[in-house]
């Protein structure tokens, strides 16, 4: 019986690992609309039967390509948000939080920079320093 017990708990543990293994690497038939980006991750997320959060302001305006075709979860996600100023703030078998990707700041080239460029998911400022 304690045998019994004792397998049944490591299956229940090791069990969702498993599934959010398996989920991440399932092809998915993909069916979205070119358009605004934030009605294109509602698509994604019901295409994918997963729940996900993102920031709409951060995405305010912007646009996606259509995306059709079979792919993992995971390469479905990276094609929709890549430039969309997003990042993936952290990912389950049923959730995936997106936030706002940080700016970088570059220096100029040549010695002590008395300016920057700061670049904002595909468009560049020239700020001084």
């Amino acid at each position: 019986m304690y045998k019994y017990l004792l397998t049944t708990a490591m299956m229940a543990a090791v069990t969702p690992v498993a599934a959010h293994a398996q989920n991440e690497e399932r092809q998915i038939a993909f069916d979205i609309a070119a358009g605004d980006t934030a009605n294109a991750l509602n698509a994604f997320a019901r295409q994918a039967e997963v729940h996900v959060s993102f920031p709409y302001d951060a995405i305010a305006g912007r646009k996606v390509q259509a995306m059709r075709g079979r792919f993992t979860r995971r390469e479905a996600l990276r094609r929709l948000i890549s430039g969309q100023g997003l990042v993936v703030a952290s990912e389950s078998a049923t959730l995936i939080s997106l936030k706002a990707a940080p700016e970088r700041a570059i220096p100029i080239a040549g010695g002590e920079p008395q300016s920057e460029i700061v670049v904002r998911s595909g468009s560049v400022c020239l700020n001084s320093l």
